[in-house]
Order: structure tokens, then C-alpha cells, then sequence
């Protein structure tokens, strides 16, 4: 049995679990369901299947941690910084994820419908495979990033840079792409039924 204690980003104790682990930097397995972890210091840890559910993330330092089918389903992670992080298999269902950075996230497979995004870096960052239904991808950094095999049906795409991203197989139909930017995209065998567009929507030298 060991005690683990997490930190927020000035070194004050936020929560002080007992958990069976002998393996140092692992907290898996477990449940922090709506809990308060503003600025958590939880970078580098392998959290994977823990419960995130309605939990307060706002501004936590989780880059690099691994995340892998951890149950984000309406949390707020407002200006938590996830870089590199993988968060494969992961629920981020009706979750906020404004002004957040993902440069580098590796999500396969993930659920984020109604997630989130605005406002967010999601450079290089991987989504494939993934139901994106109704996503707010709105105002987002998201250049060469891959959400290849996915499903976009309705989301928001509007203001966003996605220069040189992949979106090959991937459903696009009732998208908004309103002063999008997917110059050099590659959106080969994907569908674009009833999608919203103006003339400053960028698709220069996209592969179609």
C-alpha cells in the first residue's frame, strides 16, 4: 500500500489517496469523479482507466501522461496542457477543453462527441478513428494533424487553421468550415454533404 499525494503547481497538497501500487509515477485504475484538481501536477503519470468524470482539470499540468481510456465525460480542462499526452481510447463526451494544449496528443480511437476544442493547439496532434460528432474544433491550431477515419458529422470547424492535416476517410458532412484554413490537406474518400462554406474557406492545393 502506498499514499499518493497530488500537488498542485506551487507544491500545495490537493489530495491524499491510499492505492495497492509498488510501481512509482502509477495511479491507474482509480477514481477521482468530480473532484476539485485546479492546477494539478500530474505530468509524466500513468493514469490509465482512471475516472476523470466531471472533474475540475482546469489549468492541470498533464503532458506527457499517459491516459489511455481514462473517462473525461464532462470535465473541465480549460488551459490544462496535455502535450504529447496519451489519451488513446479516451471518453472526452460533453467535456471542455477551451484554450487547452494538445500539440502531440496521440487519441485513437477516442469519443469526443460535443467535446470542446476552442481555442486550442492540437498541432501534430493525432485524432483518428475517433467519433468527433458535434465537436467546437473552432479557432484551433491544428496543423498537420491526422484525423484520418473519423467522424466529424456537424462539428465546427470554423476559424481554424488545419494546413497540411489528414482527414482521408473521414465524415465531414454539416460541417462548418467558414474561414477554415485546409490548404495542403489530404481529404481523399471523405464526405463533405451540406457542408457550410464561404470564400474565405482555404482548400488551396488540398487533395480531394
Amino acid at each position: 500500500m502506498k499514499i499518493i499525494k497530488i500537488l498542485d503547481l506551487d507544491g500545495n497538497l490537493l489530495l491524499e489517496e491510499k492505492y495497492n501500487s509498488i510501481i512509482e509515477k502509477t495511479i491507474s485504475d482509480i477514481s477521482f469523479e468530480g473532484l476539485d484538481l485546479k492546477r494539478a501536477d500530474l505530468k509524466g503519470l500513468d493514469l490509465r482507466f482512471t475516472n476523470f468524470k466531471d472533474a475540475d482539470l482546469r489549468k492541470a499540468d498533464l503532458r506527457d501522461a499517459n491516459l489511455r481510456h481514462c473517462n473525461f465525460e464532462g470535465a473541465d480542462l480549460t488551459g490544462a496542457i496535455l502535450s504529447n499526452a496519451d489519451m488513446s481510447g479516451v471518453n472526452l463526451t460533453n467535456a471542455n477543453l477551451t484554450d487547452t494544449r494538445l500539440d502531440g496528443v496521440i487519441s485513437i480511437n477516442s469519443i469526443c462527441r460535443n467535446t470542446i476544442f476552442t481555442g486550442s493547439d492540437l498541432s501534430r496532434a493525432t485524432f483518428s478513428y475517433s467519433d468527433m460528432r458535434n465537436a467546437k474544433l473552432n479557432i484551433i491550431l491544428a496543423k498537420v494533424s491526422y484525423f484520418s477515419n473519423s467522424n466529424l458529422n456537424g462539428a465546427d470547424l470554423s476559424y481554424s487553421n488545419f494546413e497540411g492535416v489528414s482527414l482521408v476517410n473521414s465524415i465531414l458532412d454539416k460541417c462548418n468550415l467558414n474561414w477554415t484554413n485546409l490548404s495542403y490537406s489530404y481529404m481523399t474518400d471523405s464526405t463533405l454533404e451540406s457542408v457550410k462554406t464561404n470564400d474565405k474557406t482555404n482548400f488551396f492545393r488540398s487533395n480531394m
